[in-house]
């Protein structure tokens, strides 16, 4: 008789530091994945494949990453929670949720939008308590020049120059729906904090980390409104900037 399917969804936090990325790079560091699946295998459940919404890199961090699983058995949720915890508790990892799901449910083909996050705090010195998880500039930046560039990239286009060179994507157009910059100064700390919230339904390889560090460049005055409009419009080159990985969150995947 064949078992009954029963899959799972979870959400996973994780810090990106400690891993070389969503998948296995066989690195020195493990993938979240892998850490996982190594819990699972723990608790008696072998050879099971995880599927993940996002292929967050290394450095990259998530405060909502979604993968989906199936088991031959039923689960008892809150029990499973804590004893996968427990299994992974070595790693920067936590299972924050799980939740049985319908079998055509996928994590990464089913979803509607994906929401990452990324974060920059502006002064002459380097942050102790959040480094690895912010990106430290030493100069300024004009946010109203930022803010119109961001305007620019709302919308439907070919985002062929924010891309990694290597991206395998056959089509290299996406609809960014939101690209918010949003400020806030901690006199307190000597501090101008800046966060990008920025949600599609997909992103290229690298695309997040790119938009913002070539945001960063305009605000430096280093490239125009105009360069980023041509390089949208008419696919005219443009010196793109990577903004490093331990500033971006994947915040969450909404189906």
């Amino acid at each position: 008789m064949k078992s009954q399917k029963n899959r799972y969804k979870i959400i996973i936090e994780y810090d990106g530091s400690g891993f070389s990325g969503w998948q296995s790079q066989n690195s020195v560091k493990p993938g979240v994945q892998d850490v996982i699946k190594n819990g699972l295998e723990k608790l008696g459940y072998l050879n099971i494949q995880i599927y993940g919404a996002g292929r967050t890199d290394s450095g990259v961090h998530a405060l909502g990453q979604v993968a989906h699983f199936d088991l031959n058995e039923e689960i008892i949720i809150n029990k499973f929670i804590k004893s996968l915890n427990f299994f992974i508790r070595d790693y920067p990892v936590v299972i924050v949720k799980v939740e049985k799901v319908d079998e055509n449910f996928d994590a990464r083909f089913s979803a509607k939008k994906r929401r990452y996050l990324y974060k920059i705090a502006v002064r002459k010195t380097s942050s102790v308590i959040q480094k690895n998880r912010i990106w430290d500039l030493g100069y300024d930046l004009n946010i109203n020049k930022m803010k119109e560039a961001a305007n620019i990239m709302l919308g439907y286009h070919d985002f062929k120059n924010f891309r990694l060179k290597s991206c395998q994507a056959k089509n290299s157009c996406r609809t960014i729906s939101q690209l918010n910059i949003i400020e806030t100064k901690i006199e307190e700390q000597n501090l101008r904090l800046i966060e990008f919230d920025i949600i599609a339904k997909s992103f290229l390889h690298r695309q997040v980390r790119i938009i913002v560090g070539t945001l960063c460049q305009v605000g430096r005055g280093r490239i125009t409104c105009e360069d980023i409009s041509d390089s949208l419009t008419k696919l005219t080159p443009i010196n793109t900037y990577h903004a490093p990985p331990w500033g971006l969150y994947l915040y969450g995947v909404y189906y």
